[in-house]
């Protein structure tokens, strides 16, 4: 019995480091305590007749032994539990306040979860990084001076708690790939530094494994910081080489020939894409390039079936900002396409939610409001 309690502590404590506790687990786990508590009571009811004064004091020593060895057992199980529900409460706060908009309380809690080791720590460390690109992405649509002060100290303590993570699994390929992607990401807080701290990143993960087509699109990135638009199309080449007959990688390489201008690739790689079944998937990819076939193609009728796309995909807790963003490129599109009156529809039932007059592009949005008649 003392052996199968063993076994089943032990087994218990490996699955716990693995596993989150559920309900079911305790059940299992107890029931186990309680059939063995169940049978040495029979067994010493059995032998209570015939036990002599000396197996009355090894019966004695055999409980106590038994109980220290529970207490040992349980008391890891106890604690290592308690320490993944106290990171796990943090890590939940940390998400809401962000979902809220609440940076200081949310990074409060993400730094009490950082500071619990418990077996998903590493866990903790990527995504507090991930966090701070959160932010950065709030700080780059609204600016505020507050939120780029609090990211030029949070992103250094990001980038040493991916470090941690890489000397920790220094043969897993993603956390390199991770780590450059976050040096790409907050480029202007490093410059060119942060630029050869990617590159040497993406080293290492080609080194570790060289057919991650991932490694190729982080390169392409910092290529372009670099200003190498060469590099970068190089580095989409060997993505598609890797995986020529997938429409992903020739989907994201057109949206970058037509960031860069080359209009011709850019157009030539889309249709590749559609080709081989990778259309837009998001709101924000028919934004982008609706935007791009618009401004530099005039493709106007193209811009509008992206636009519509955009609003119907919109959906979760960016979906008010993609459908009124989608609204407002539709109206413009329709304008620039000639077919005013339907221009003029969408920008009257979206000037009944927004103010024209707060957004960054109303100078240059006016002129036409006035030719439309809207107030």
């Amino acid at each position: 019995m003392f052996s199968f309690l063993f076994a089943a502590s032990l087994a218990y404590l490996v699955q716990n480091a693995i596993i989150f506790d559920t309900i079911g687990t305790y059940l299992m786990f107890f029931l186990v305590i309680g059939f063995v508590d169940y049978r040495f009571s029979s067994l010493k009811s059995e032998l209570s007749e015939t036990r002599t004064e000396s197996s009355d004091r090894a019966g004695k020593l055999t409980s106590v032994v038994s109980a220290i060895s529970a207490i040992i057992f349980l008391l890891p199980i106890y604690f290592l539990n308690w320490q993944i529900l106290r990171s796990s409460y943090y890590y939940y706060w940390g998400l809401n306040y962000l979902k809220n908009g609440l940076v200081q309380a949310a990074d409060l809690s993400w730094q009490e979860a950082l500071q619990i080791k418990s077996p998903y720590l590493d866990d903790v460390r990527k995504d507090f990084a991930s966090f701070n690109q959160e932010v950065l992405k709030m700080a780059l649509q609204a600016p505020q001076e507050l939120l780029f002060s609090f990211l030029e100290i949070r992103h250094k303590q990001a980038i040493e708690e991916l470090k941690k993570i890489i000397s920790h699994q220094p043969n897993n390929y993603f956390y390199y790939v991770f780590l450059a992607d976050f040096y790409n990401n907050f480029y202007n807080f490093g410059g060119e530094a942060y630029i050869q701290e990617a590159l040497k990143n993406i080293d290492k993960a080609i080194e570790l494994s060289p057919k991650r087509q991932q490694i190729y699109y982080v390169l392409a990135r910092t290529r372009l910081l670099q200003k190498d638009t060469n590099g970068a199309f190089q580095a989409f080449d060997q993505a598609v080489v890797l995986a020529p007959e997938a429409g992903d990688p020739h989907f994201a390489y057109g949206i970058l020939a037509y960031q860069v201008k080359d209009i011709k690739k850019g157009r030539e790689e889309i249709a590749k894409a559609k080709a081989l079944g990778r259309d837009v998937q998001s709101a924000a990819e028919a934004l982008t390039l609706g935007s791009l076939v618009g401004d530099l193609e005039n493709d106007y009728p193209r811009a509008i079936e992206l636009f519509k796309t955009a609003i119907h995909l919109a959906h979760g807790e960016h979906q008010a900002t993609f459908e009124r963003s989608g609204r407002l490129k539709l109206a413009l599109a329709y304008y620039f396409n000639g077919q005013k009156d339907l221009a003029r529809e969408t920008f009257s039932e979206l000037g009944q939610e927004i103010d024209f007059s707060q957004l960054t592009i109303y100078p240059d949005l006016k002129p036409v409001l006035d030719e439309l008649g809207i107030k």
